[in-house]
């Protein structure tokens, strides 16, 4: 069993629910967050902030710091994307949404009021920071400088209201723990005092290749996020909602006195049924008795009970059934004069799912927009880029043999973290990768039910030219006819064999793992 710190299962809490692309950011923001920053010299992490520990490393001329820049430039992405939200006061309103659901902390109590193109300034400057960071490792990995550091989990706060100090709520905990450790574990981890003790992680060189990985990840979804930018649909859906304001008034002529009337009418009605039903009820509860009495009775008279059971029967199915639908039509009719008297209650009832009706919209709406090339591209070949860099990594793991503050172990080591990996599990996930790329390169093939048997669709044919992405279309099947190829499929065996591994929480270790 992979257990993680005082003999939980490790990572149970990242389940294996939502949307893939969901979890992967959530699952990378956490993973990144935890690989900050090094030791200062002259600006500690803990009190100074990301940006001016940056700052002192890219001063210091007399050592070579890329590695470290690159964690604290991935890590400098996430603070930003919370800078941007607490300016424009988009807090809950965000948590299904990837990266833009982490807890925010501090709130604005003055926002700003977001544009149809905030969203999508966030992730352009998100896929900048991934790539300031990405050059900072590549830049250590060809001068052969890729210096090993140590961090503390603790030192990490992200400044979210940017004012230069470290403010309750923007502890990297606070702002990742709840959404990815839970509210219960989160509570736990306070009474039994796991995080008072300091979580010291060393990066090595293998841990430099699995962070290159991860920016390569990200950037691949946030090009796929740009690609399908939802920036025209909420435009055009502020624009439209605009009019409302300046819909006509039109006089109502309903004669609101006997409309009342009616009302008060119906009402008695349903007092005077809700009676009948109480003295039902009444009666039902007899029977009900009487009949538990009658089961539990020794020795048992099975007529009696047999008379008993099809007088309770009779009651409900001839008067309480019928009295209880006659008090259902009663209300409803009440509803539905009251709507002549106030018409615009109606849509009030519905106020509450705005956001998640509107979020809804956005990703059909914008799904159906012919995509950016460019951007779809731009995904895969990240994706590719992060699966090489993956192989690079699990090879660099395999030949480690010390034993000190490791972040991802392999089967000989044990992680900070206290996360054990075995041989099978390393290989399962490997495994995953090697058919995550030959599904890339259209080596394998999306399984479709509607389509013929032994077609599916092939991705590199999608990215070689896209289109959009109509739900009703790509349900039915029409909307892949252009991307169809006949060959072998992706299976679930592998997923299957890795969830099996990892006792059930294998979305959990592949967001660690990556």
């Amino acid at each position: 069993m992979v257990r993680g710190p005082h003999g939980r299962r490790a990572f149970c809490f990242l389940g294996n629910g939502a949307g893939a692309m969901k979890k992967v950011l959530t699952g990378v923001a956490m993973a990144v967050a935890l690989a900050g920053a090094g030791q200062a010299q002259d600006a500690a992490l803990a009190d100074v902030g990301l940006q001016a520990r940056m700052d002192a490393l890219s001063s210091d001329t007399a050592a070579v710091h890329g590695f470290e820049l690159g964690l604290l430039g991935a890590l400098r992405s996430i603070e930003r994307t919370l800078q941007t939200r607490y300016e424009y006061g988009m807090g809950d309103g965000l948590r299904t949404m990837p990266v833009l659901r982490l807890e925010l902390g501090p709130r604005n109590p003055n926002p700003k009021a977001p544009t149809a193109q905030t969203l999508s300034d966030i992730m352009r400057n998100v896929l900048g920071d991934l790539e300031t960071a990405r050059g900072y490792l590549n830049q250590a990995a060809e001068t052969d400088a890729i210096t090993p550091f140590r961090l503390t989990v603790q030192d990490i706060w992200f400044d979210v209201n940017a004012n230069g100090s470290r403010d309750a709520g923007e502890d990297v905990i606070d702002a990742l723990g709840p959404i990815l450790l839970g509210p219960w574990v989160m509570r736990e981890m306070g009474r039994n005092g796991a995080l008072e003790e300091p979580i010291t992680v060393r990066f090595d060189a293998a841990d430099h290749a699995w962070l290159t990985a991860y920016t390569h990840m990200l950037s691949g979804i946030g090009n796929l996020f740009l690609a399908f930018d939802p920036a025209p649909v909420l435009q055009d859906m502020t624009d439209k909602r605009a009019m409302l304001s300046d819909a006509p008034q039109i006089e109502n002529t309903f004669d609101s006195v006997a409309l009342n009337a009616e009302i008060d009418a119906l009402r008695r009605q349903v007092v005077s049924l809700q009676a009948r039903m109480d003295l039902l009820r009444a009666r039902e509860d007899v029977l009900s008795q009487k009949a538990r009495d009658l089961r539990s009775a020794e020795p048992r008279d099975e007529g009696a009970l047999k008379a008993a059971n099809q007088d309770l029967r009779q009651l409900r199915a001839e008067k309480i059934r019928p009295l209880r639908t006659e008090i259902r039509s009663l209300r409803a009719d009440i509803a539905a004069t009251r709507a002549k008297l106030a018409p615009s209650e109606g849509g009030a009832r519905f106020e509450g799912f705005r956001t998640d009706i509107d979020a809804f919209y956005v990703l059909l709406a914008a799904l159906r927009q012919q995509p950016d090339a460019e951007r779809i591209a731009a995904t895969r070949a990240h994706w590719l880029s992060m699966i090489a860099h993956n192989k690079v990594f699990w090879a660099a793991l395999s030949q480690e043999t010390d034993n000190v503050e490791e972040w991802v172990p392999n089967p000989q080591q044990t992680s900070a973290l206290e996360l054990r990996v075995d041989e099978d599990m390393a290989q399962g996930w490997q495994d995953i990768l090697e058919d995550a790329e030959n599904l890339l390169e259209g080596r394998l093939l999306l399984p479709h039910p509607l389509l013929p048997a032994g077609t599916g669709i092939s991705l590199k044919a999608y990215a070689d030219n896209p289109g959009p992405l109509d739900v009703l279309d790509w349900v039915h099947g029409i909307g892949a006819y252009g991307y169809a190829a006949k060959g072998p499929m992706i299976s679930a065996q592998r997923w299957r064999a890795f969830q099996r591994l990892t006792g059930g929480n294998a979305g959990g270790f592949a967001l660690f793992f990556n």
